[in-house]
């Protein structure tokens, strides 16, 4: 993987990252698991899928989770589409070329060793 590129291959870094998050944490499990079908979420639809995990958890959490895993993985990683800024209403989808990765990523086994909600 060149280093001016954010999509994925088979060896590269952001992938082991990606199934790091992906084992360690049932939150993140639950967002990309809902997002792995390629169409937009709603920030507020991706919390309910996230409380299955963690009860807690709420919009300002999903949304920190979503942008420090798009910091983590690249810009390309995640879109997000603001619909209505003067509410904070957006919405994410992954990225195209990490669809098929994503998906192949969730369906490896291993259960999740933690169910933190914080990065490192």
């Amino acid at each position: 993987m060149d280093s001016d590129q954010d999509f994925p291959s088979v060896e590269s870094e952001k992938l082991t990252l990606l199934r790091q998050m992906v084992q360690d944490d049932t939150v993140k499990r639950e967002l990309l698991r809902c997002l792995s079908d390629g169409i937009w979420h709603t920030t507020s639809e991706l919390a309910r899928f996230a409380r299955e995990a963690n009860p807690v958890i709420g919009l300002v959490t999903v949304g920190t989770i979503l942008t420090r895993m798009q910091e983590q993985l690249g810009e390309h990683f995640l879109e997000q589409m603001v619909q209505k800024a003067e509410e904070g209403v957006s919405s994410w989808r992954i990225g195209v070329e990490w669809l098929d990765v994503v998906n192949e990523v969730l369906k490896q086994k291993g259960k999740p060793t933690k169910p933190s909600i914080f990065d490192e």
